[in-house]
């Protein structure tokens, strides 16, 4: 199951919601369908939730090539538990980078869990594409 915060809708209808980062295609294209939440809230997330415990050694993200600065405070963590839990893990932190982040970027975690979690602080998440090996 996978699920964000709040559902971006444009205005000619376009649905950006939370399930298009895991069904594809693997690519960085907005146009192709990536998943949004709506910009300007205090925090932004995004949850994949797992059916069971598994090994993570790369999260691989694909965020929109089009518009990157979105996502320059982001955060990705893997958890056991509920967020905020003591299972909470923190993988990566693009927090105070003054240039845009990388659109495809492998991330190396290695830990156990059953979510990975993307948080942006005042801005919006966005994400084409998640992969995630083990």
């Amino acid at each position: 199951m996978v699920e964000q915060q709040t559902t971006l809708t444009e205005s000619d209808g376009t649905v950006h919601s939370a399930n298009l980062a895991i069904e594809g295609p693997a690519n960085n294209n907005w146009a192709d369908g990536c998943s949004s939440t709506v910009n300007g809230q205090s925090t932004a997330w995004w949850i994949l939730n797992l059916p069971e415990v598994a090994f993570f050694t790369i999260v691989r993200m694909y965020l929109r090539d089009d518009v990157t600065g979105t996502m320059k405070d982001y955060r990705l963590y893997v958890s056991n538990t509920t967020i905020g839990g003591p299972g909470e893990t923190l993988c990566y932190a693009n927090k105070g980078q003054t240039s845009n982040p990388e659109t495809t970027k492998d991330i190396s975690c290695n830990l156990l869990g059953r979510k990975v979690m993307f948080f942006n602080r005042f801005k919006v998440v966005e994400l084409c594409y998640v992969e995630i090996h083990g």
